[in-house]
């Protein structure tokens, strides 16, 4: 977003000073940092272009991306040119119209680097597939995304620069972008998500061989070098970090990342695997979902401390964080769902037996989502209430539901502990007939027990030490550490439910091992995936119903 300076105390301090020395000074560093951007990124478009063995998807994408970094970079002599000259300043729709193009390079940075990361993971964990895509449509339609994606940024930044009228700027990106929340949010998952492509990819590199050990070799290179430019991106494109925020988000960021990473293969197996389609496994993937929406809004606080923009606007944060607190309220009432789905199961197998599977789960579905969009709501009518206060976009700062919907997301998690001791009672004490089937009873059990334990858990100590120990804390810096380090033992919860999956429970271990090969070295006497239609009657025969 713009500084906005421009127009009060920075204009009338150097409007009528010819040369500034200070504006000099700012414009010779960015100029000899684009310089040397530009040379070292036409270098690497001339290295590709006349390098015969350079002609790899990865080749392409790494040229696409150095030239939408070079279009970018052109743009800083702008700021150059009126520092020098004297001039100092423009007026801004005068320099929305000359850096236009260079905007269109800005944008498209994001995308591409995003592209480029999709494409090594599928050209290494899916070597095949990516063997067999015809080239140049598949290039043609990222080269075209990510322009497109620029050229709508452009766009965006050029129609508020025209609202702003005869303002005057210095010609530098910080005076003159004022980015839509739209393109904000987008960024920021994109950013996100390219984060968590390159540690997956990270994962493929060093797991999955090709049996050629120069292929091997090169894709550990390649891996490594895209990843330091990723890195170094991330790491160095803006100022004024915060180290204690940074520290803190960093936190945030690992176990976001992990979370959503076994949240989300969690709803892979669930969709791959044909044996999966009985209302627990339903409701366990429609629990990863939430997890991994709400999970996706910590990034927020991620891209503020890295970025050293440190804070935000309530308001424009709650905009972006209006859905992932959907995900986030919608978790209780799921959780709730898939306890007492599975005690009706096992307690009053007949009746459950007889439901209208997919009316019966569109229902728990509808009031899952109902309830956390109230609660989103509820948080973007506080925000809006509070106009301009700046927080740093980490839910800690964000948090502030109603008593109401308080109170039931408290009574929602304590009744899932009666929930679950009245389907370990049912568990134990009422056979199937069948040894298999109480065998999985048992362990699907025992799988819901751990992963319910682990949330509510969390969230019972995150709540009472904020009742117990915040109150008596003076310092409200301190106070808002002391929250963000015991939250976080709910994220962790929030992010182990494909471990304890994994380690639980033989069907979805069996599951993983299977849909991802390239994680898990399978033995050679692996079993096929247990039905679990013996224990919940799979949706595909009792859909017609």
């Amino acid at each position: 977003m713009a500084a906005n300076i421009s127009n009060n105390t920075f204009y009338l301090a150097f409007k009528d000073v010819h040369p500034s020395w200070s504006l000099i000074g700012c414009a010779l560093t960015y100029g000899i940092i684009t310089t040397f951007g530009v040379i070292f990124n036409s270098s690497v478009i001339v290295a590709t272009y006349l390098t015969k063995s350079f002609r790899g998807t990865v080749n392409f994408l790494l040229v696409l991306y150095s030239f939408f970094e070079l279009v970018h970079q052109l743009g800083h002599f702008l700021l150059v040119y009126n520092a020098f000259s004297g001039q100092n300043f423009i007026v801004i729709h005068l320099e929305a119209k000359i850096l236009f193009i260079p905007v269109i390079g800005l944008g498209g940075i994001t995308p591409a680097m995003f592209f480029t990361g999709i494409d090594r993971l599928i050209g290494i964990a899916f070597s095949e597939f990516h063997d067999n895509l015809k080239k140049r449509l598949y290039l043609a339609l990222l080269a075209i995304l990510s322009v497109s994606y620029g050229l709508c940024f452009s766009i965006s930044v050029y129609q508020n620069a025209i609202m702003d009228g005869d303002q005057m700027t210095t010609g530098a990106y910080f005076d003159f972008l004022r980015i839509s929340p739209i393109f904000l949010t987008t960024n920021l998952l994109l950013t996100s998500m390219t984060c968590i492509i390159y540690l997956l990819l990270g994962i493929a590199v060093h797991i999955k061989a090709s049996g050629l050990p120069s292929a091997d070799s090169f894709n550990r290179r390649t891996f490594r070098a895209l990843f330091c430019i990723i890195s170094f991106y991330l790491a160095f494109k803006d100022v004024h970090p915060s180290w204690s925020l940074i520290g803190c988000a960093l936190t945030y960021g690992i176990i976001t990342t992990f979370g959503v990473i076994f949240n989300s293969s969690i709803i892979v197996v669930t969709f791959l695997t044909k044996s999966f389609r009985g209302t627990v496994n339903y409701l366990l993937a429609l629990c990863s979902f939430f997890e991994s929406l709400f999970q996706l809004g910590h990034f927020l606080f991620v891209y503020t401390a890295f970025s050293g923009q440190n804070f935000i606007v309530y308001r424009l944060a709650a905009k972006i964080l209006f859905i992932p607190v959907i995900g986030l309220g919608a978790i209780a009432p799921a959780m709730f769902f898939t306890g007492i789905d599975r005690l009706i199961g096992i307690a009053f197998s007949e009746f459950h037996d007889n439901l209208k599977k997919r009316l019966y789960l569109a229902l728990l579905t509808v009031i899952s989502v109902s309830y956390g969009f109230c609660l989103s709501v509820s948080e973007y009518q506080s925000a809006i209430s509070d106009g301009d206060q700046m927080i740093t976009g980490s839910y800690v700062d964000f948090l502030k539901s109603s008593t109401i919907l308080n109170t039931i997301s408290l009574l929602l998690t304590s009744m899932n502990f009666i929930n679950y001791l009245l389907l370990g009672i049912a568990v134990c004490t009422k056979a199937s007939g069948l040894p298999s089937a109480d065998s999985i009873n048992r362990r699907t059990f025992r799988a819901l027990f751990c992963i319910t334990t682990v949330n509510i858990g969390g969230y019972f100590f995150s709540l009472i030490c904020y009742i117990l120990l915040i109150p008596t804390i003076s310092s409200p810096i301190t106070a808002w550490f002391c929250i963000a380090i015991i939250a976080i033992p709910l994220n962790i919860g929030a992010a182990s439910s494909g471990p304890i999956l994994y380690f639980t429970s033989t069907e979805y271990r069996q599951a993983f091992q299977t849909e991802f090969p390239f994680v898990f070295k399978q033995s050679s006497n692996q079993n096929q995936v247990i039905p679990l239609q013996n224990v919940v009657v799979p949706m595909r025969t009792t859909m017609r119903s």
